[in-house]
């Protein structure tokens, strides 16, 4: 409280040491006890705590730089605030989970395999970018190899206004409007019904052209990239970027986000993540190979295109047979397969639900309408790794679809990566056309196998396929509905 006081009242070197104590006592708490020790209200008054520390030390940082002049005291408090955020992120998941212990899975790996050394080449042209929502205003750190942490607010954006902006962005993206090839050619209800497949509404409808919602992506892009931001960016000629955004953003598709000429994913590769190191992973080249062993599993009787996708896959990777598909895909032998193998990527065709609110609510479909859950994927990769000391690189999640709904249920992927023991997840934001997402995965596993991408290279590669069809004689997937959904999230070290 005393440190909030001085705060109001711009005093910033007195509020430094009661924030500093606060900070303290809480880490001692949560060492001392763990769940269900401490009560739901005790953490999230933790997270609130930490929101109020990093606006309290980037505003401090501004004044350092600004009054003061004193530059290295302004970036020791920017670190200082990036490093907050990154524990509110952790402790967010962790009371997601209620498990203190979910973002202390670290499976190193041997040094010469360690992926966290990124090529010169690769580290010099990425960044990572954090989104802070405050009450009154957005702030945007942008740290990178070549350069100071750099601070840029946008004082007209209040934390309400973003998050409606990007729910209300989230949803229409998601959505397609059908509208009939001839009258009636789904009857009475016309081909917006939500009793029709996603199959029949291609067959008989066609989709309308979507330009309502470009003034909504254009004003999120302008809030999250404005143009200072943009030429920092241009002059470092950053091509990648990791996002840690708060995490009502999580269900942004920001891919999609528009400037006026280009979608963002036209001029970044993207890897979202909770914090700078778990993203680190997703920009390493040549972690998947012809030769990575790769576990195919999923329902091929009821996702068109789910065989071919598979049968694609299994010739461009490592695949290691049994593939387990319909009567073959069942909880006991998805078990058996990683217990007993080593695995560097698990790929599920199969639907998927994040549900609102609970962790526990989480699964994958299997045979005969039954759940794999993520406790059920988080024992047999736990049990793989220590038994072989070997995570998994990636976690794909070809036909999944993440809860848009409050806070909790989208931390939905991000949680299951960390959870499930996986340095990377691919998942989507809402539930895909079938033909579209057969296309992206086997160009995205194209990218790994063939190009040595790296898994966020290889994404936004199998992105542009999509949307620039004339490249490569695709189908007309250009709207943000087919290729945007897919993200790439960051999970364990």
């Amino acid at each position: 409280q005393l440190g909030r006081i001085y705060k109001a009242q711009k005093q910033w070197e007195e509020a430094f040491c009661p924030y500093e104590r606060a900070a303290t006592y809480l880490q001692l708490v949560q060492n001392t006890y763990a769940y269900p020790g401490v009560s739901q209200t005790f953490r999230e008054s933790k997270e609130n705590f930490y929101l109020d520390r990093a606006d309290f030390l980037i505003q401090t940082a501004r004044i350092a730089n600004q009054e003061w002049h004193d530059l290295a005291k302004e970036q020791s408090l920017l670190n200082s605030a990036i490093q907050t955020i990154e524990l509110l992120k952790e402790t967010e998941l962790q009371n997601y989970f209620q498990d203190d212990c979910i973002t202390e899975k670290k499976f190193p790996k041997k040094e010469a395999e360690s992926p966290k050394k990124l090529p010169v080449e690769i580290a010099t042209k990425m960044a990572v970018l954090y989104i802070f929502l405050f009450d009154k205003r957005v702030e945007l750190l942008l740290s990178s190899q070549n350069g100071n942490i750099q601070s840029f607010p946008v004082h007209e954006k209040t934390r309400s206004w973003v998050i409606q902006q990007a729910k209300n962005f989230a949803k229409k993206v998601g959505e397609l409007s059908f509208q009939n090839k001839r009258r009636d050619s789904l009857g009475e209800l016309g081909c917006n019904d939500i009793n029709y497949t996603m199959e029949q509404k291609f067959e008989k409808c066609s989709f309308d052209e979507r330009i309502d919602y470009r003034l909504e992506r254009g004003e999120l892009y302008n809030t999250f990239f404005p143009k200072d931001l943009v030429k920092t960016l241009d002059n470092k000629q950053i091509d990648t970027l990791i996002i840690v955004p708060d995490s009502e953003l999580l269900g942004l598709p920001f891919a999609a986000l528009w400037d006026g000429q280009k979608y963002l994913v036209e001029k970044y590769a993207l890897a979202i993540a909770y914090n700078s190191k778990v993203g680190i992973y997703s920009l390493v080249p040549g972690t998947v190979q012809k030769t990575t062993t790769t576990l195919l599993n999923g329902l091929t009787d009821s996702i068109n295109g789910a065989q071919t996708q598979l049968d694609d896959i299994e010739t461009l990777v490592d695949a290691r047979r049994p593939l387990l598909t319909d009567r073959e895909f069942t909880v006991s032998n998805v078990g058996d397969q990683l217990k007993t193998g080593i695995y560097s990527v698990a790929h599920f065709v199969t639907h998927g639900h994040f549900e609102e609110g609970t962790p526990t609510g989480a699964y994958l479909e299997v045979y005969d309408n039954k759940k794999l859950t993520m406790d059920d994927l988080e024992s047999f990769i736990n049990f793989s790794i220590q038994e072989k000391d070997k995570p998994l690189d990636l976690l794909s999640l070809s036909a999944c679809q993440s809860a848009l709904g409050d806070k909790n249920s989208q931390l939905g992927l991000a949680g299951i990566a960390v959870k499930a023991g996986s340095h990377s997840a691919l998942g989507t934001l809402w539930l895909v056309y079938d033909v579209s997402t057969t296309q992206l995965i086997i160009e995205f596993y194209k990218g790994l196998s063939q190009r040595s991408d790296s898994f966020a290279k290889a994404l936004q590669q199998a992105q542009l396929t999509l949307l620039h069809p004339e490249k490569d004689g695709t189908e007309n997937f250009l709207d943000p509905y087919f290729w945007a959904g897919f993200i790439l999230v960051g999970g364990i070290e």
